[in-house]
């Protein structure tokens, strides 16, 4: 059980906007590992190594893609490894850099899976929905509505593998049949549930003044701590980033010496940050355990 997501959802956002935010801007190879781990551990928790591992299966293409165009396309850096047939240089400092930016991708990409486990629509219209209602809807009902037609268009699929009209079946031009027409079954059933959502909104009076929203949300003492951790824990990168201290260039040479004294530091902070739901898990299911 993933014991994160009953926390405050307010707790829950914060996390995942500053970790997401992190490992966007430090672009520092260690950050960059650390964010990629830890991120991996976490989603390991919602299903088990191996469907973690199925998950990344996607952001691992887009990363290696990343890693391959970008010392065909940037040929900056000191350390020329050796020249394509076009006569450009391969350099060692942009392959690495590359190579960092793709689990980059991947780390960012892996954090928005287990974002959207655990921040379901009820939550992010909670935060937003009263300060910005249509957007906080518009976003909730887009988040929702990928999971929904990834499941429709399966059953879609199973329905017509059935009857033998599946896009795996037949030769070239009735596999391009079979797509157009689950193609669009897909797209009328999309057209039919947007306006049953919208009548159903609307027989429930969303939008009229004074309408008010049922919640189960209650910040409590368990809440407190976790917050502090990621407030503090985000003015402390923070301070490192403005002072410069967490930088990094990878042109016009690598630097190899990532483990300084001052960075160490950094680094634990960091990865304390990104570990908060793995511990929390941790910490409550012993207690779960005890309590049973």
């Amino acid at each position: 059980m993933n014991y994160f997501s009953e926390f405050h959802p307010i707790v829950n956002f914060l996390y995942f906007m500053a970790v997401m935010l992190f490992s966007m801007f430090l672009l520092h190879p260690v950050f960059i590992v650390i964010s990629f781990v830890t991120g991996f551990l976490y989603l390991c928790t919602f299903g088990g190594v191996r469907t973690a591992l199925k998950s990344v299966r996607f952001p691992f293409v887009i990363a290696v893609i990343a890693a391959v165009l970008n010392p065909v396309f940037n040929h900056r850096g000191m350390t020329i490894l050796f020249y394509n047939r076009i006569g450009n240089p391969i350099t060692k400092e942009s392959i690495l850099f590359g190579i960092f930016m793709g689990v980059m991708l991947m780390a960012v990409m892996v954090w928005f899976m287990c974002y959207n486990r655990v921040m379901t629509s009820d939550k992010f219209i909670y935060l937003f929905g009263r300060i910005l209602p249509r957007f906080s809807l518009v976003i909730s009902m887009t988040l929702r509505y990928i999971p929904r037609f990834k499941e429709q268009f399966g059953k879609i699929r199973q329905s017509r593998k059935a009857i033998g009209k599946d896009i795996s079946d037949g030769n070239l031009l009735s596999r391009l049949r079979n797509m157009a027409s689950i193609f669009s079954i897909m797209i009328s059933w999309s057209l039919e549930n947007s306006v049953e959502t919208a009548d159903s909104m609307k027989a429930r009076g969303y939008g009229l003044k004074g309408r008010t929203a049922f919640h189960i949300y209650r910040f409590s003492k368990r809440d407190i701590g976790p917050l502090c951790v990621v407030i503090v824990a985000s003015a402390t990168l923070i301070f490192g980033f403005v002072r410069e201290k967490l930088s990094y260039s990878y042109y016009p040479l690598f630097n190899t010496e990532l483990f300084e004294t001052d960075m160490i530091a950094y680094y634990m902070v960091f990865a304390i940050l990104c570990l908060i739901p793995v511990i929390l898990n941790q910490i409550y299911a012993k207690k779960y355990k005890a309590g049973k």
